[in-house]
């Protein structure tokens, strides 16, 4: 969503809102700040959404006239409509990180959230693939050309070092070190973190970036500039 478009809540709003020219405001402190592209959409977003909501439902065109009861009706209401514990308590954490600039600018006195706590996240059990399951998995790519290699390659590395999905999706062949073993992942935050490989990780050869294997990418690129580019 663009940076200045107007907040949404179930409904179009062709006027722009009060809460506008703050989040705005926000948003250029937020990039200020080097925050990770991702972490500004998701602070926008709820601030967009939480704005969107007090233009709909009567909240107070000045900041100064929010109070506990507004951002907890707001999260109520994200509940309500299906919204996963997850995501209200992401919300949640962010319309605070909204509340402590309003503050530090002097919008608002006090934060009306001080006294509030995080939305509780039920525990869950995630599955986890048996051998079984990660042996039929590999037998879908236990060719020699180049998809399936790199397929394999995906795959023992998730197993082998637990790296979620979108740290996998953004390697390039410099977070490899085949000399010593490992990779370099980068995290929620753009924290680093090195991952020593297991002996059944593929090697350079094994992962698609060996002597002999045709890339579709070209003759020096290997796995991770193919996975980054799906």
């Amino acid at each position: 969503m663009p940076l200045d478009s107007t907040p949404t809540y179930g409904m179009l709003t062709l006027m722009e809102s009060p809460w506008d020219p703050l989040l705005r405001l926000w948003s250029r402190s937020l990039r200020a700040r080097n925050l990770s592209p991702k972490t500004q959409d998701l602070y926008l977003s709820a601030g967009r959404s939480f704005a969107g909501y007090l233009d709909t439902h009567d909240g107070p065109a000045d900041p100064r006239g929010l109070r506990r009861g507004h951002v907890e009706d707001f999260l109520v209401s994200l509940a309500d409509r299906g919204q996963k514990a997850t995501t209200v308590n992401l919300t949640y954490r962010a319309l605070q990180q909204l509340m402590k600039y309003l503050a530090q600018e002097e919008e608002i006195d006090r934060s009306p959230m001080e006294h509030m706590t995080p939305p509780v996240i039920p525990e869950q059990t995630t599955p986890v693939l048996s051998d079984e399951d990660l042996t039929k998995l590999l037998a879908t790519c236990a060719g020699r050309t180049f998809v399936e290699l790199r397929d394999a390659a995906v795959i023992r590395l998730l197993i082998a070092t637990g790296g979620r999905r979108s740290e996998v999706a953004g390697l390039v062949l410099t977070d490899l070190d085949l000399d010593s073993d490992t990779v370099r992942f980068f995290g929620k935050g753009r924290k680093e973190r090195t991952v020593v490989l297991s002996p059944r990780t593929p090697s350079s050869d094994t992962a698609g970036c060996g002597p002999g294997t045709v890339s579709p990418t070209g003759p020096s690129s290997g796995w991770p500039s193919a996975v980054a580019a799906r």
